[in-house]
């Protein structure tokens, strides 16, 4: 392989070339910066002069296996046993795990009197494999749709302005008799209409140019179905007919798929970041507020509302922590919560907090609701159950009762309330509350004073 000499000015990627005996002859400014950017700005070991195998060497020594996986690699280019390599390797950093693809590539150097270098460079593929990680279960829904994908062969006329050929799996796939594309009119007429302009573009510009490119664009099948596709022209002309060019096409709606979730969650986790922060400072505010008032029931008010605040925060840092919308624990978040409103109410030890709740993952939409329930019930136990003694309980009770049907039960061993309480008319903004988000639910609520008061909701 021949590279000219000003290919390691290239700004994109950290290159550093080696001489035959692996030392460090020359590198680019992304070389410098990858090594600051790892903590050694000092360039130890990384400098001109400096011996790249050296190094992998006393890494060998210290028993790691990606080191000496990458020497031999490197010493087989060296002996002429490979032209190019290549291998991906962990790299940590303090704060978080990354991941790397070594590339090592022998070449001779036009123009340079050492003409028989190693070309290396390392490559961040971190983001890829979170990606992977985060999006395992879906890649493997798809893995065998992708894998069994077969590339569709087409000959194109450029005088006649048709396909000549085509090849028979695009019946199986597109479910139109192959002779329909012959039509001169056909494929585009089955381009999606957003995207013909440019489809007709870039067919212009192949045809003109004559180079090998690739374009993605949705395209209907017989049954109405629309698919993404990737056109590609990947010929060698020379061996061909001056007047015909020819490439391939292959169905990549899977991987558009796939696309579209992980932007569509890379959103949804800034949208739910933001409202975290803005849940954050309105908490903060209520609290500054409230330390400023010397009216005692006015200063309850402003506690209570944080702490109806502070239930939604919650919700938002375990759906923060748990990277998605749909896989959010009840159990744990129940415990966070009950906690943080008895220290939010310096709640008596003598007064004990029980909970059993199965394992069940809700989404935002049916837990920011059953939270603000939660807290609101909590809060009126802790107020009025036990006024008239220092010490009690308060159990909460949650169970998955049938399919996508709940039951939670929260009671208190306290004083109860009087029998003629009606929740419907009652003056309460908290009982309101908590009535208007069972109604949200598309629940019941039930209330009873028998040894206490207990709440019995079911949605």
């Amino acid at each position: 392989m021949k590279i000219k000499q000003n290919v390691i000015s290239t700004p994109e990627i950290n290159i550093a070339m080696l001489d035959l005996n692996g030392n460090i002859v020359s590198y680019n400014k992304q070389w410098d910066k990858f090594a600051k950017d790892n903590n050694n700005s000092s360039l130890k070991n990384s400098d001109i002069g400096s011996n790249y195998l050296e190094v992998t060497k006393k890494a060998m020594i210290e028993g790691d296996e990606y080191a000496k996986q990458a020497f031999d690699g490197i010493m087989d280019l060296i002996k002429g046993q490979l032209d190019d390599f290549a291998m991906e390797y962990p790299c940590n950093s303090p704060n978080e795990e990354r991941w790397f693809i070594l590339h090592a590539v022998r070449f001779t150097a036009i123009n340079c009197k050492n003409n028989d270098l190693i070309m290396v460079y390392h490559e961040n593929i971190t983001d890829l494999k979170k990606y992977e990680d985060n999006l395992k279960s879906s890649q493997q829904k798809y893995k065998s749709l992708t894998e069994s994908t077969h590339a569709i062969l087409w000959i194109y006329d450029v005088f006649e302005e048709q396909l000549t050929y085509i090849s028979p799996q695009a019946k199986e796939f597109f479910g139109y008799p192959l002779i329909e594309w012959n039509d001169r009119k056909f494929w585009q007429n089955h381009v999606h209409p957003d995207d013909l302009d440019r489809v007709k573009q870039y067919f212009k510009e192949c045809i003109e140019y004559r180079e090998s490119r690739l374009i993605d664009y949705r395209f209907y099948k017989k049954n109405g179905t629309l698919v993404w596709i990737r056109n590609v022209f990947d010929v060698d002309f020379k061996s061909m007919e001056s007047n015909k060019i020819q490439g391939f096409m292959f169905d990549i709606t899977a991987s558009k798929i796939l696309e579209e979730m992980k932007k569509k969650e890379i959103l949804l986790t800034e949208v739910y970041h933001r409202v975290k922060n803005n849940l954050q400072v309105i908490e903060s505010l209520l609290n500054m507020q409230a330390r400023e008032i010397d009216d005692e029931s006015i200063r309850a008010n402003f506690t209570d509302s944080r702490n109806r605040v502070k239930s939604m925060l919650i919700a938002h840092n375990i759906l923060y922590e748990s990277g998605g919308i749909d896989n959010i624990e009840i159990s744990d978040y129940i415990k966070k919560l009950s906690t943080s409103v008895f220290e939010a109410h310096n709640v008596n030890e003598a007064i004990k907090l029980n909970i059993k709740s199965d394992s069940v993952n809700l989404d935002m939409d049916t837990l920011l609701p059953l939270a603000l329930i939660i807290n609101e019930i909590i809060t009126n136990s802790i107020k009025y159950a036990f006024s008239s003694r220092n010490e009690g309980s308060i159990n909460i009770n949650f169970k998955k009762v049938e399919d996508e049907k709940y039951l939670l039960k929260i009671a208190d061993d306290g004083v109860g309330i009087p029998d003629n309480f009606d929740v419907e008319t009652s003056k309460s903004l908290g009982l309101k509350l908590i009535n208007m988000l069972v109604q949200q639910l598309q629940g019941t609520l039930d209330i009873n004073n028998s040894n206490g008061t207990s709440y019995v909701i079911r949605f």
